[in-house]
């Protein structure tokens, strides 16, 4: 009986615990700042192309403004700079991190409005030169934007111990998640619908208050040691150069470039079709209302789903075993897409995309975040993660760029019949890869 007794009890513990990890401060400001990291970027990459189709942008010139996402891709170049140069005044009393990142909110909050002072004008703008100031705007949100998720990393990091990094880690994808799919996703897009599109993204630029209060009662993570280094060969050397070079010194040459041009064809096919979503449904003739009930409300529970599921292959099996059916996870969605645009309003249509879409975006991230994880050296973790994150979106962006200008030319059916074609090199990497790793295993018992 007693025994009992001091199990449940062990058991309620360990429950208060766990509860007690996941509302302690430190956790709940991950929380919030996950939320200011994917506020921006789905305005930039989710409703921006609804916006700019909705006022009678030609779908080529929205293409070219997706290149702003190159941003993403190469941010590693400057995190040096957010590493180790602190800000006169603010980085005195906020410190490091906080203040970097409260620098990126601001200036974020500048760069939205503006874009709102700069809307373009339904029949009065078209090619780039009329959108010029407007592409300013979202290049300095884009470039900030980047910096935060920089400076967000580093203090996830560096505030808390690794007993709480998971719940951190957790409570940061889930409102990166809220700022996608409700607060941009539906809440931008409903405003758009009866009000208009500059006033949704001023409504979302005051959502930035909540989370720069948040920030400056959050603690700042303990100073640190600085690495210093000589001029810009020295933050080059250490931040790309080794990362790298240590990639290549531990497996054979061959190996080694099989698995990065993996990386980087492995989204290609999503990330090219990616600027031309938006405009699609806008044609079919679907209301901003209708896009977020669809893809965003309904769409957020089979993300949710799908990252279940992923989550428990990668559990259960070997990451490079699952590396093919996520390239196929990806490339599925695209022949979707290519049926919704021959179908015209479709709602049934529309939903199957969709639920494919997000169903096989959520494994094919698990995947390939499990396997990229396990690519890298603890030495230089955040280095050769950022590094593999943006080769894996560098070529799928630039050439995303082009995406409307293909479909002024080929139309949406046969764009996306094509974007989906783009998966077949990946796939051929995607089996060949797992082989490495028995080569490998045959190797070494044989020197047992």
């Amino acid at each position: 009986m007693h025994t009992k007794q001091s199990s449940a009890e062990s058991k309620k513990s360990l429950w208060g615990k766990i509860l007690g990890l996941y509302i302690d401060r430190r956790s709940f400001s991950l929380l919030i700042l996950g939320l200011s990291a994917g506020l921006p970027f789905a305005l930039l990459h989710g409703s921006l192309t609804a916006w700019l189709r909705q006022e009678g942008i030609a779908r080529a010139t929205i293409g070219y403004i997706s290149w702003i996402g190159i941003f993403y891709g190469v941010k590693v170049l400057w995190s040096p700079v957010v590493d180790h140069v602190r800000i006169p005044l603010i980085g005195k009393i906020l410190g490091q991190r906080r203040s970097w990142i409260l620098l990126s909110q601001l200036a974020i909050m500048a760069g939205l409005v503006w874009m709102v002072v700069e809307a373009p004008d339904r029949g009065k703008t078209d090619s780039l030169t009329d959108l010029t100031g407007f592409v300013i705007g979202a290049l300095w949100v884009a470039f900030w934007s980047a910096t935060q998720d920089i400076a967000v990393d580093a203090y996830r990091i560096e505030v808390a111990g690794e007993e709480l990094q998971g719940i951190m880690s957790a409570n940061y994808i889930f409102g990166y998640r809220i700022a996608l799919s409700f607060l941009v996703g539906v809440g931008a897009f409903y405003l758009a619908e009866h009000y208009s599109w500059a006033d949704a993204y001023l409504l979302m630029t005051a959502c930035f208050i909540v989370p720069i209060v948040v920030l400056l009662f959050s603690p700042e993570p303990p100073p640190r040691t600085v690495q210093h280094f000589q001029g810009i060969a020295g933050y080059l050397k250490n931040t790309v150069v080794r990362p790298f070079s240590e990639f290549f010194a531990r497996q054979p040459y061959s190996h080694a470039l099989c698995i990065l041009l993996f990386i980087a064809l492995c989204r290609i096919s999503d990330i090219i079709m990616g600027p031309m979503a938006n405009p699609l449904y806008k044609d079919l003739g679907f209301a901003n209302d209708e896009i977020a009930n669809i893809t965003k409300l309904y769409g957020f529970w089979v993300s949710i789903l799908g990252g279940f599921i992923a989550g428990l292959l990668v559990a259960r099996y070997s990451v490079q075993r699952l590396l093919p059916i996520a390239v196929l996870f990806l490339a599925v969605p695209n022949a979707m897409f290519m049926i919704l645009a021959d179908s015209g309003k479709d709602f049934l249509v529309f939903t199957l995309t969709i639920s494919a879409d997000n169903f096989g975006n959520a494994v094919a991230a698990t995947v390939f975040v499990a396997y990229f994880s396990s690519l890298a050296n603890q030495a230089y973790t955040a280095t050769q993660y950022a590094l593999f994150s943006s080769l894996m979106n560098l070529p799928g962006n630039i050439l995303g760029g082009f995406s409307g200008w293909v479909v002024e030319k080929i139309g949406y059916g046969n764009f996306f019949l094509s974007t989906a074609v783009f998966c077949i090199p990946a796939l051929i990497l995607a089996f060949i890869i797992p082989q490495f790793v028995k080569k490998q295993k045959t190797k070494t018992l044989s020197y047992q």
